[in-house]
């Protein structure tokens, strides 16, 4: 029986997250034209739904959007640099402390998020666009900069109770259920809106957070702290606590390198990371094909009723290829490596269709074929932890959240821009473009990637490190046994 506490967890996260993404967009909108252009609330609110439509509101528009890509520019330069230093670290944290603790930091944090969001929601007019940079810039860098990481300390937690061969399902199942969250966050948000026409966000903001404490709630009384991890080569035995400051910082930096220091398959392990970096980053092309389409309109006049049914229905693709295809493709006989190798090419092939689209059906094919990159990256992320040490794990998996994060803020923010500066033609074949040409190097990679046998290499200092623990723990218990029989040997 498979247990889904971790998986409850990172859709509700990721669900109280994507339900806050468009409020939170219109509330800058609106916090900026109040504090730097003194317009009215109705006004703008009025001008941010029917940009397209009314030349005042064109006009409104273009003076806003200037001072609006400034704060985005700086939230996502915040997001980019100290949430990827953060995610980076919080993977060599867990190694010490135990795979629960990153969880709990994060969805601590994103509690804090949908606290401010709660109260912005109540006080439509009454944040000063500064204040949006601590919390979309600040603190969501310590929610990983994004919803989606959460994913990847999840993948953490699951891979040290879960065996290697099965590893790619199972984070396919997680991946697969986090994706609704994902997908369906921002379309509920946009569809209450949508039928209430309404700017009073507070009852979002009770779902959000709502959603929220629930997967606290889950972290605390779910999940157990399983801390499997050597303690460093070069460190003492003492635990994490113990430490200064000082030395405690010495000893993170240690546990985070030691991925490449001690790594005997480091260009098969570099080679796994770019991939996973191109897979998560390629992701946009479905995505924003999603959002766009929803939020901004289609290119071919649908209807609202039409443009939910193709949200919802590339969306349930995205998940259903992320949580079922790899274990159909598994028992279909195909390794791992082709599986990646033909989740890539057909990634290749719908970002194509999706930059040649000039029908509704071109459309709606090249979005359900190039969601098939997603079920590259459960494979990808299993061959990077049999690339290591068990005891890096969480080293691992904070590489693949900074990886993540940085690919997310980079290649879906660039197709973004884009989108809003072409908003004539929303499926700009530039755009899909970028993702060809990305999906093309990484589908070479993964043409001559031949991965290794993982052996023990009992030279290791890491190895020795157990083994001298072993030893320990072995001599002690004999010698606790000895103590036993001879106190009741000297009782009789």
């Amino acid at each position: 029986m498979i247990n889904l506490i971790p998986d409850l967890i990172a859709l509700c996260c990721i669900l109280g997250g994507g339900i806050a993404n468009i409020p939170i967009s219109t509330l800058q909108y609106i916090s900026i034209g109040i504090n730097y252009h003194n317009y009215s609330i109705n006004l703008l609110t009025q001008c941010y739904r029917q940009v397209h439509k009314n030349e005042t509101c064109k006009s409104l528009d273009s003076s806003l959007q200037s001072d609006l890509s400034s704060l985005n520019m700086i939230i996502n330069l915040c997001k980019l640099v100290i949430a990827t230093i953060f995610v980076y670290f919080m993977g060599a944290v867990s190694d010490i402390v135990g795979k629960k603790v990153p969880v709990v930091i994060i969805v601590s944090v994103q509690l804090v998020w949908s606290v401010i969001f709660l109260v912005n929601t109540l006080y439509i007019d009454g944040f000063p666009p500064y204040v949006y940079i601590i919390q979309q810039g600040i603190l969501l860098s310590f929610c990983g900069g994004s919803q989606v990481v959460i994913t990847s300390y999840i993948t953490s937690y699951l891979s040290t109770k879960t065996p290697p061969e099965k590893q790619a399902i199972r984070f396919g199942i997680m991946f697969g259920i986090a994706l609704l969250g994902f997908v369906f966050g921002p379309l509920a948000s946009s569809l209450v809106i949508t039928l209430t026409g309404s700017t009073k966000y507070f009852y979002l903001g009770i779902m959000s957070l709502a959603l929220t404490i629930f997967a606290l709630l889950l972290t605390s009384f779910g999940l157990n702290n399983i801390r499997d991890a050597v303690e460093g080569p070069l460190e003492d035995n003492q635990s994490f606590g113990c430490h200064s400051f000082s030395n405690a910082i010495k000893r993170l930096c240690n546990n985070s390198l030691n991925v490449f220091r001690y790594n005997r398959h480091l260009k098969h392990f570099v080679m796994c990371i770019v991939m996973y970096m191109i897979s998560v980053g390629s992701m946009a092309a479905p995505l924003v094909t999603i959002n766009t389409v929803y939020s901004l309109g289609a290119p071919f006049n649908w209807t609202l009723q039409k443009r939910l049914f193709f949200s919802a229905g590339v969306g349930l693709f995205l998940s259903l290829q992320a949580g079922a295809t790899v274990k159909i493709l598994q028992k279909s006989g195909l390794s791992l490596i082709s599986i990646i190798r033909l989740s890539i090419f057909l990634g290749i092939g719908g970002s194509v269709m999706l930059a040649l689209a000039d029908t509704d059906l071109i459309l709606c094919l090249g979005a359900a074929v190039c969601t098939f990159i997603v079920v590259s990256v459960t494979p990808l992320q299993t061959f990077s932890l049999s690339l290591v040490d068990k005891s890096q794990s969480g080293s691992v998996i904070g590489i693949q959240a900074a990886v993540l994060n940085i690919a997310e803020n980079c290649v879906m923010n660039l197709i973004l821009v884009i989108y809003r500066q072409t908003k004539d033609n929303l499926m700009n074949g530039f755009c899909f473009f970028i993702i060809t040409v990305l999906l093309s190097s990484s589908f070479l990679c993964a043409l001559f990637y031949r991965h290794p046998v993982q052996e023990v290499d009992e030279n290791s200092p890491l190895v020795r490190s157990r083994s001298v623990l072993r030893q320990t723990s072995a001599t002690s218990s004999e010698y606790c046994r000895e103590s036993c029989v001879n106190s009741s040997v000297f009782q009789y």
